[in-house]
């Protein structure tokens, strides 16, 4: 029923086990989507690559992606607890902050903004899946309420990642890494200071 389903909502909304790596995948899609949306204004705008070549530009990008993911249940294994999440968030704020420093620096070429682009990308590519197994696992008998709830936080972070972007008052280089780097301190002060005690075996 609606009512049954809402209760599950509320149920995990006051869970920490579940709460805290909802609350990092959320962070690392707000980025995600914040590069989504500012995109085209970096690669066709500002260093002229046509619109052709620019659909190569996700064919690139997924790579990152798929490298963070397909390392992120190995580095489980290695490490216990949100210490791989943690890792993942702080990639995140290195290729963030260093697309800040490059933006301030003067004028970086494309292949700078990509390559630090990839390694926030590959920080993600380790966070997303471990968040939500993470916040799967415990709740096996709400399974559904939980997968719907991180998704529905996740498209959040999203729209409000896009959102901030249009609101700063800068140009898209820097604004985009200022939205990253937040999104990624965010995540780690949710993970550090929310999940102190938790202890789980990484599969």
């Amino acid at each position: 029923s609606i009512g049954r389903a809402f209760a599950s909502y509320f149920t995990l909304l006051v869970k920490r086990d579940f709460i805290v790596p909802t609350l990092a995948t959320t962070c690392a899609m707000a980025g995600l989507f914040a590069f989504f949306a500012s995109s085209p204004g970096i690669f066709i705008e500002r260093f002229g690559v046509s619109p052709a070549l620019f659909g190569l530009i996700p064919c690139v990008t997924v790579f990152a992606v798929f490298a963070g993911g397909f390392s992120a249940p190995r580095l489980a294994k290695r490490w216990p607890g949100y210490r791989p999440i943690i890792l993942g968030l702080v990639m995140m704020l290195i290729g963030s902050g260093a697309m800040l420093a490059l933006s301030y620096a003067g004028n970086p070429g494309m292949f700078q903004v990509l390559g630090v682009l990839l390694f926030f990308l590959f920080g993600m590519g380790v966070v997303n899946p471990l968040s939500t197994v993470f916040a799967l696992r415990p709740f096996p008998e709400m399974a559904g309420a939980a997968s719907a709830l991180i998704g529905f936080f996740q498209m959040a972070g999203g729209a409000i990642g896009t959102m901030l972007l249009g609101l700063l008052p800068y140009p898209i280089l820097p604004a985009l890494p200022i939205i990253m780097a937040g999104g990624a301190v965010f995540g780690l002060l949710c993970v550090l200071m929310g999940g102190k005690n938790r202890e789980m075996s990484g599969s």
